[in-house]
């Protein structure tokens, strides 16, 4: 299931600091396309859920870049590839 937010990047780092911080709460994976910056997890029930918000750029797909480190807002944006 996924959800398009409206919010800005600070509240979806601030979405991803309330996920962690529930244990039922589990695989959160912030992630971004180039075109949208997303987290995923799964729910207590155990769903896959992605909660994400668009960024200003076109990216050709797929662009699957996971965020190393985290969210928080005094880390650094930078990405890495996953092969």
């Amino acid at each position: 299931m996924a959800f398009r937010s409206i919010g800005t990047l600070a509240d979806l780092r601030a979405l991803n600091d309330v996920l962690a911080s529930d244990h039922r709460v589990t695989q959160i994976v912030p992630l971004t396309h180039g075109n949208a910056w997303s987290v995923y997890f799964r729910d207590p029930e155990l769903n896959g859920v992605e909660v994400f918000i668009d960024t200003p750029w076109h990216v050709r797909q797929p662009q699957p870049w996971k965020y190393v480190g985290s969210l928080n807002a005094g880390a650094r944006n930078s990405t890495r590839r996953e092969s």
